[in-house]
């Protein structure tokens, strides 16, 4: 089934500027990046699609997708 707008998903993400790590759901990633926090809650993110709830590029790229689907977006 494919996600529409509306519909609330978990979503784990990486946001980067170039080879730069700035946010990320992974705890892995953020240490390798040196972003980490002892106080933050690592995992995948509830958001609804078509909210505005993350960039808006990633939003309208989450419409038609299926649930698992992995890959990348530029904003």
């Amino acid at each position: 089934m494919a996600i529409k707008e509306g519909d609330f998903i978990r979503l784990s993400y990486t946001g980067s500027v170039g080879d730069r790590v700035f946010d990320t759901t992974r705890e892995d990633e953020a240490k390798t990046a040196g972003i980490d926090s002892e106080n933050a809650i690592y995992g995948p993110v509830t958001v609804c699609v078509g909210q505005k709830h993350v960039i808006i590029g990633l939003d309208e790229e989450l419409v038609g997708k299926k649930a698992g689907a992995e890959g990348t977006v530029s904003v």
